[in-house]
């Protein structure tokens, strides 16, 4: 018997009005979160933007 691997839904967050001052502090603690050897570069997408995906969880909204 086979059983399928349920895809993991990616958690939606809703869109949330958060400030400046907010944004560098949660930057701020993902950097602290990270392993050593991650750079902090993985929230900045090609087009020079943050990954709020990233950065969604403590606010519990997309900023």
């Amino acid at each position: 018997m086979r059983f399928k691997k349920k895809e993991k839904e990616a958690k939606k967050f809703p869109i949330k009005d958060i400030s400046f001052e907010e944004i560098k502090y949660a930057v701020h603690e993902y950097s602290r979160e990270l392993p050593p050897n991650i750079p902090l570069k993985i929230l900045i997408k090609d087009d020079l933007s943050l990954d709020y995906t990233l950065l969604a969880p403590p606010f519990k909204g997309n900023p």
